[in-house]
């Protein structure tokens, strides 16, 4: 008979998974609220990081070059994947 904590490999995958995705939400939330950045930085991310507009749109909108909204980006993923990490403590 098995452990009566054991689960299912498939049901430990997808609490796993679910567990990542939370965590992932919640440190890009605390990021976003949290940290201190620039309102545009925030938004830039929102618009190309989450909501996956085009970054010619983006640059028009914030008056920035693709340059700088991929360092913006990169910034901030820098940060998240820090409070990850912090998370998994």
């Amino acid at each position: 008979m098995g452990d009566a904590l054991s689960v299912p490999s498939e049901q430990q995958e997808q609490v796993d998974l679910s567990w990542a995705k939370a965590k992932h939400e919640a440190a890009v939330e605390h990021v976003l609220t949290k940290v201190a950045m620039k309102q545009q930085s925030r938004e830039i991310y929102r618009a190309y990081a989450i909501e996956n507009r085009p970054i010619d749109e983006i640059s028009k909108t914030f008056g920035v070059s693709a340059e700088i909204i991929y360092k913006v980006k990169n910034r901030v993923s820098t940060m998240i994947e820090a409070v990850e990490m912090e998370y998994a403590e």
